[in-house]
């Protein structure tokens, strides 16, 4: 990830604890489309009102990570300052902060089971299952649509 390969133990530990009392790290639903049911997909978020604390864990995550703030929803609110990773990214931060990590030990530990070979194989073997059903209803209205065509 970025510059966390350089990145000290001490300040593995400390985005590990910023993460444990800021981040969301879990396995959320998404939807490509509003017809397609629901997949899972392993993410992680982190909101703070302190600018330069967001990008010093940016800066030790993965310069690349975009840091956002949202339009703020009332004028009293104080501003915030986001990320959010999904996928492989959440994986490679897991492997960096578990070890100190204490309150999202479960969450990571759920991270983990969600790329072990075993639970990658079983979704892909639903991708194909699905792939499969999908061409073989194609192939079906193909033919409907041919014999509907010659009568």
């Amino acid at each position: 990830m970025g510059s966390s390969l350089s990145a000290s133990e001490t300040d593995i530990a400390w985005v590990a604890g910023i993460i444990d009392g800021e981040g969301s790290i879990g396995l959320w639903n998404y939807r490509t489309k509003a017809t397609r049911p629901q997949k899972k997909r392993p993410y992680l978020a982190i909101a703070m009102t302190c600018e330069a604390t967001m990008i010093r864990v940016r800066d030790l995550l993965g310069p690349s990570l975009k840091l956002y703030s949202p339009k703020l929803a009332k004028a009293h609110y104080k501003e915030q300052w986001r990320f959010a990773v999904a996928n492989r990214k959440v994986l490679a931060i897991c492997e960096l902060i578990q070890p100190y990590s204490t309150t999202k030990r479960d969450a990571i530990e759920a991270v983990f089971q969600y790329y072990s070979p075993k639970a990658e194989a079983e979704r892909n073997a639903e991708n194909q299952r699905k792939a499969q059903t999908a061409k073989a209803l194609k192939r079906a209205k193909r033919l409907h649509d041919e014999e509907a065509s010659h009568p």
